[in-house]
């Protein structure tokens, strides 16, 4: 049984950043959207910065 749980909300445990890319763009080719490197670094970054 659980006693306790733990969120890593900010990636200082775990790194999550690739899990979320690969799950980002699983969801582009489901809907058959193109999104290059460079342009999901730049979405990805604005996104981010918005909560720093």
């Amino acid at each position: 049984m659980f006693k306790a749980v733990l969120f890593d909300m900010d990636g200082v445990i775990v790194d999550t950043e690739p899990l979320h890319k690969k799950a980002y763009y699983m969801m582009f080719d489901h809907f058959n959207i193109s999104v290059s490197d460079a342009l999901f670094r730049e979405l990805y970054r604005a996104i981010y910065n918005q909560y720093l």
